[in-house]
């Protein structure tokens, strides 16, 4: 019965303090529209990191607003706090004009022989994006990868999106492309193997 009531306790604890957190929201273009989240998986947490480290990565697409399809948040790749509430950091490589939505949720990694995480996405004009994440949540550019289809119209769709997967066993990020891209990345399941020195380049045709 002492167990029980402690359990209950405890449970109590744990709900007062999940509705302590209120919750928020931040757009990615207050100014006009787009900027949504493609990804078919969401987004992406991770509950270990320190606090005011964020830990919620998304990733978004276009804007329809201002002279670029890139202002504020939109076509990036976001670290947000677990309340949405603000963003600890953001980053992006420079993307061609017109519609390249990032198209897939980021996937978190931890690769051996690293102090760090990284996180890889997945641009419709074809580009893989991997990002290094740091102790305080800071994104920087790791690495780009050009394996989806090069698109040579700004009215062309990609497709080049889609969930991928971290395989700890191989140290292998694991994606599917449906068109062939430059060599020698052709359509099907790809997969990429980490660099185990821990640096650049540090995705590569396995």
């Amino acid at each position: 019965r002492a167990t029980a009531v402690a359990r209950r306790a405890q449970r109590r604890r744990r709900a007062a303090k999940a509705s302590a957190i209120s919750p928020g929201s931040i757009s990615a273009q207050p100014a006009g529209s787009g900027g949504g989240i493609w990804g078919w998986g969401g987004v992406t947490i991770d509950p270990t990191v320190a606090a005011g480290a964020g830990g919620i990565y998304t990733a978004t697409g276009n804007s329809f607003e201002g002279t670029g399809q890139t202002p504020k948040y939109a076509e990036t790749i976001v670290n947000l706090t677990p309340d949405l509430k603000r963003v600890v950091s953001a980053d992006s490589p420079v993307l061609a004009a017109g519609d390249n939505d990032y198209g897939s949720s980021p996937t978190l990694f931890a690769p051996t022989g690293c102090t760090g995480k990284f996180i890889a996405v997945k641009n419709k004009s074809g580009l893989l994006v991997l990002e290094g994440i740091n102790a305080a949540g800071g994104l920087k550019q790791a690495q780009t990868i050009q394996i989806g289809k090069v698109l040579t119209r700004q009215t062309e769709n990609g497709k080049f999106r889609g969930t991928m997967a971290w395989n700890p066993a191989t140290q292998q990020l694991l994606l599917t492309t449906v068109q062939n891209g430059p060599d020698p990345y052709k359509h099907g399941l790809i997969a990429l193997q980490f660099n185990p020195k821990c640096k650049a380049p540090y995705l590569s045709l396995a």
